[in-house]
Formats: structure tokens, sequence, C-alpha cells
């Protein structure tokens, strides 16, 4: 299933990492990409919070302060807002505020204190009466919840606990995995005996701050205890206790008229909603004891009471980035269980998320090292888009289904495996490369074997030549041989095409050529038309080479000419203005056989030269894309010196070339033949 590529068993280790991380990371929040994305589910899908809100906070704000005094405030004064609230018809009351020592304001507390510098002022001040006393009386008299704060450790501050038990069951719950506190801080025993009930408040967020879930059951000491939110709503319905008990992965907590789901350790996922500015749900204590708010705004609901005045530390972070009082957290508790929107994460999504992330992966080695980057990209991302798609429609229905995890994992494999595709794609090119710069070195060199010398010579005749390829090898071909002690067969031909396969072709063909002429007593036509046929001969690739041959007879100046598709050659006569021969042709060669050929002759003078190139010379193109032509050839070569070379010759024709087109790319092969009759 891997063979082939290397790069698919380097994926597959890839795999085998993220796996491992996943594995070891285990099913929490530990992973940052995993609280980014629940954190952006929350962003992408606030919880949508009614305009009637069961629940309300009741907060000592800096308003109230001002109005009431610095805080903390005498107990009668905590009193006579509880009094207020009970008047009011509220159905709970949940405190979030430790009376961890009896008030130092209370006019006993400063009687025992001035008595010992005047007895008398000290027993006046005493009839004034105890404001802890106060405090209890008028939270026996109203439904209200006391917190106690989970500390790690004994302290003094623990010495209230008077072993009352909150009101919490547990049935078949594993305690160990529930969050633990060794002690807690307690309100004074008072004020515990007075209480309805007792709630835990200790929470916090992760180590970026964030609060995403808070442990709905605690264990204080070796005693099960409710978060406020939940202990404070158990009130207001009027059950007698709440019951705890494993419910497939996680745990059910009944209120007996509500119910509510955690995780297996007891926490409880805050689906949130956003806090508006000036709230209506954040009513200033210092209104409510004014009389400013009164039964129509609080009758029916369930008051938390917090401070949130100047220097209160208990602020939190949410997953929608705003930061709120501690006391939220307990009142969007609340409101969840009373709409009955819950959070759930139980451990088959965990799996589920790390079977996701095994199967894409699998698919992505199998995929990645076939199909090209582009498309495997499309499919990576099809796929994770889906996934996120599946997460979103998730978080809505109530299910926390990370899709962070497979997501960054087969992409980290995927891009792994692109990232070594794409190595091994350039490993394979510049192979592909080696082994085209062998076979045009091949291809070269079987060109330059196959060509005759450029240069050819004896008393009565001087031949020069000169083939320049457009790309390493081309198709143009040169040819000369003697075919008798007076008949000097030569010949310049084009292939179609460029290349290594216009050079085999250009090979073959001028081989058959040579052949022909050597081997056949024919006259110039009768060769044409015989390398015709011999090159349209297993021709499947239908390539064709125009070419122009001829027979110069040393002995007489005759000189027969015939071609193939071809240019005529210019003959430069001395006296006279260079001249193109007369244009006749046949077809090119290679696309017909058994096509005939005509004939063309004329007489050479001594000094005469002939002059054959191919149409790289004619259509050579300047950067205006503007031909060379026929024309200027002939105008530079009336120009040119008589008493040059062929070879010398030659040299001007390309130097003349080459400022015509100034610098612009070579786009075909030149070719140049000066065949000069001696004098």
């Amino acid at each position: 299933m891997l063979a082939g590529r290397p790069s698919r068993w380097i994926g597959l280790g890839l795999l085998l990492i993220c796996l491992a991380v996943q594995a070891g990371l285990g099913d929490g929040l530990a992973p940052p990409w995993r609280r980014l994305w629940f954190d952006s589910l929350q962003q992408m899908a606030p919880r949508e919070r009614a305009e009637d809100p069961p629940a309300v906070i009741i907060a000592i704000d800096e308003g109230s302060i001002r109005a009431f005094g610095q805080w903390p405030w005498p107990r009668d004064n905590i009193a006579y807002l509880i009094s207020k609230l009970r008047e009011a018809g509220v159905r709970a009351i949940g405190v979030d505020i430790l009376f961890s020592e009896p008030d130092r304001m209370s006019p006993l507390a400063l009687s025992q204190w001035l008595g010992e510098v005047d007895p008398t002022l000290g027993a006046q001040i005493a009839e004034l009466g105890d404001t802890d006393t106060v405090l209890a009386e008028t939270i026996r008299s109203a439904h209200v919840i006391l917190p106690i704060a989970g500390i790690t450790k004994d302290v003094p501050a623990s010495r209230n606990n008077l072993g009352l038990a909150p009101a919490v069951v547990m049935e078949g719950v594993d305690a160990a995995k529930l969050s633990a506190f060794a002690d807690g801080l307690r309100a004074t025993p008072r004020l515990q005996q007075a209480a309805e009930g007792q709630a835990a408040i200790a929470f916090d967020g992760l180590p970026d701050g964030v609060v995403r879930r808070v442990p709905a059951i605690q264990v204080i000491g070796d005693q099960p205890a409710a978060i406020l939110g939940a202990e404070t709503l158990r009130v207001a319905e009027g059950a007698f206790f709440t019951s705890v008990t494993p419910k497939g992965s996680g745990l059910n907590v009944d209120l007996e008229t509500q119910s509510f789901p955690t995780e297996e350790d007891g926490s409880f996922w805050l689906h949130f909603g956003w806090v508006e500015e000036n709230d209506p749900r954040y009513i200033p204590a210092g209104k409510v004891m004014a009389g400013d708010v009164g039964a129509e705004a609080l009758r029916g609901k369930i008051a938390l009471l917090a401070v949130t005045g100047f220097g209160t530390v208990d602020s939190q972070t949410t997953p929608l980035a705003q930061e709120v009082w501690g006391i939220e957290a307990h009142l969007q508790m609340i409101e969840q269980i009373v709409d009955q929107r819950f959070l759930r994460r139980p451990f088959g999504m965990f799996l589920a998320e790390t079977a996701l992330l095994g199967l894409m992966g699998i698919v992505l080695v199998q995929l990645i090292p076939r199909a090209p980057p582009v498309v495997s990209l499309a499919i990576g991302a099809t796929g994770a888009i889906a996934l996120l798609g599946i997460s979103f429609v998730a978080f809505q229905a109530g299910w926390l289904f990370d899709a962070s995890a497979p997501v960054l994992g087969s992409g980290l494999t995927g891009a792994g495996l692109i990232a070594l595709g794409l190595v091994e794609r350039d490993q394979e090119r510049k192979s592909e490369m080696r082994a085209r710069e062998l076979m045009l070195e091949a291809a070269t060199a079987m060109q330059r074997s196959v060509l005759p010398a450029q240069v050819f010579e004896e008393p009565r005749v001087r031949l020069a030549a000169h083939l320049t390829p457009s790309f390493e090898v081309g198709g143009d071909l040169y040819d000369h041989a003697m075919l008798d002690e007076n008949r000097l067969f030569f010949l310049v031909g084009d292939v179609s095409g460029k290349g290594i396969a216009a050079c085999q072709f250009m090979g073959i063909s001028k081989r058959l050529w040579r052949i022909t002429a050597e081997k056949l007593e024919q006259d110039i036509g009768g060769i044409q038309t015989t390398a015709n046929t011999q090159i349209a001969q297993d021709n499947s690739e239908m390539m064709f080479v125009t070419g122009i041959a001829a027979i110069l007879d040393l002995a007489t100046g005759t000189l027969s000419y015939s071609s193939a598709g071809h240019d005529q050659p210019i003959l430069l006569s001395q006296g006279q203005a260079p001249r193109q021969l007369d244009e006749f042709t046949g077809p090119a060669a290679g696309i017909m056989a058994g096509m005939d050929y005509p004939v063309g002759e004329t007489r050479m003078q001594p000094g005469d030269r002939l002059v054959m190139f191919s149409d790289g010379i004619s259509e050579a193109l300047d950067a205006k894309r503007e031909a060379y032509g026929i024309d200027r050839l002939i105008a530079f070569l009336e120009s040119a010196p008589p008493d040059t070379s062929p070879a010398e010759l030659i040299d001007l024709i390309l130097a003349d070339v080459s400022g015509f087109v100034a610098g612009a790319e070579q786009s075909d092969d030149l070719t140049l033949m000066v065949v000069e009759l001696s004098t």
C-alpha cells in the first residue's frame, strides 16, 4: 500500500507523530489550538440570552459604595440589602461574598474596644446590638446561599468549618476525579447555621486566563459541594438536595426540577452569551437599598450578590474576549440550565477526532504522492473546511467536536508530504534535465558526425558550409561529396520541427540523399525522386524535409539543380548582379512517395559563386518581428567584396544577419553553403 515514493513512508511517520501527540495530550484543553478553536466557535455562535432573564446580579458597584460608604460595609447594610431583596420577591439569593470573620464595624465589636477606654461609653454602644446577629436573622428569613472558597491547604481562616454538609448526594461517582480542595473558607458559624445552603465558588481559567468551564461539583475537605450557580438554582426551585450520578461518559446533576450534564470530573462547559454595556442583568445594590429598583424588576428572579466595585480582583476573561466579573459565570450557568442549552463533550468525541486524524492522514499519504500539488491542496482544503463546518454545526447542537486536531494533524502531514513531494519532483526534474542534456550531447555528437567537413577544396572548386542550430541540435542539414572525378554533389536542407526529433530525421534524410546520389547513376531529378521515396517510407510521424540538391560538373561548369520545397540558391557571376536561380520546385521530401521533381540547369564560369541557404537566414526576425528577407540577402551579396573566399563570405553574411536581428532571439537554424568554381 505504501510502495513507491519514499515520501509516503516519511508522511506515515509524520502522521504517527501527530497521532502520538494527540493521544499524549488527551482530551483536555491543554493544546492551545484546541482552546483557540473552542473560543472561535463561541465567538461565531454565542448563546442567545433571554430578554427576561431568570437571574440577575445585585452588584455592589462604585455607585453603591459612594452612596453607602466604603467597602467592606457593616453587616447591617448587607442585612438591609438582603431584606429589600426578600421583600421584592426574589426566589433565592446566592452570595459571592465571604463573611469568614465577625464584623469589625459591629457596635458589639466597637464596644469591646472602647470599653477598655471608657466602660460607660462601651456599654452604651453595646446596646446598639450586633450586626452579625442582624445579618444572621435576615439570612434566616430569606433563601440565602453562602459561599465556600476552596483552598489547597489548611489555614487558620478555615476554622469556621462546622461540618455542615452541603446538600449534595453522590451515587456511584468516583470522587477522586472531581475537583478537590483540602479545605474551604466559610462564613462565620452563626451565618452558616442561618443560611439555607452553602456553595462552592472557586474556579479559574486555564493558564491563558480564559474561563471555558467551571467545576460544577467539587470536593471540599471530604464533602461534595455544588457550585454557587447550581446551588442557588436548587434553592430557588425548592429542591431538597442535589443528586449526582454517572451518565454516559460523564455525570448527571439532578436538582429535582432541573438537571444538567457535566464531564466525568464534574466540570460544566459554559456557553457564553454577550455581556452588553449597561447590561440590565446587573442591578446596582445601592439602587435596591434606596428603593429605586422595586418588585417589578426582581419578583421571581434569582439574585446573585457580588462586589464589583473598585479594587475587586474577581474578574475573568470569557472565550468571547470579554472581561467580566466572576459572578457572571454563575449567572450564565443558571441561564444555560434553565434554557437547557448545554455543551457536551463525551470521550467518544476525542476517539472520533483521533480516528478522523488517522483516516485523513492515511488518505493524504496515499493521495499526495500521486496527485499534483494543486489537486492535493484543493482536496486537503475541502476536507478541512468540511470538518470545520461539521464542528460548527455540532457546536450549535450542543456537542463539542474539536476539528482542530484532525485538521492540524492532517494539515501538517499533508504539508510535509507536499514538501517532500516537491523535493522528489525537483530531483526527478534534475534527473530528467540531466538525461535530456545527455541526449542532447549525444544528438549533438551525432549531428556533427553525420555532417561532412565545413570546408572542401580542390584545384577546380572551393566549398564552405556553416550550420548554427537554434537549440542545442537542429534540423538543418548540408552535405557534399564527389560522385566521380568531375561531378560534385552538394545539398542544403531543412527538416520540419526542432530539437532531437528533427535532428534524428535530419540524419536519416541526409544519409538517404547521400546513398541515393552515390549509388544511383541518375540525374539530379532522379536523385530527388528516389530520395523522397526513401524518406517517405516508415515516416509515421509525418515529418518532412525541404532541400535544394545540385550537381556541378567541374570539367564543364554545368550546374544542374532541383528543389524539394526549398528556396533557390543565389548565383554571383563575375561582372553581373547577384540573381536567384529560376523559381521552380517540387514538394518537400517525405510527404508522398513517387513524386517527380523538376530540374534546372545553368553554367557557372570560373570565379562564379553559388550561395545556398536555409530559411533561418531569410526569415531571421528583428525585435520588431520584421524578416531579413531574400532581397536584403541579394543586396548584401552585391555589396560584398568579390575576392572573399567562400568561408569569408559566409562570415560576412552571418555578421550582417546578426546586425539586423540586433540581439533578438534566434528563431530557426541558420545554414549557409557557398560553392565557388575556381579560375
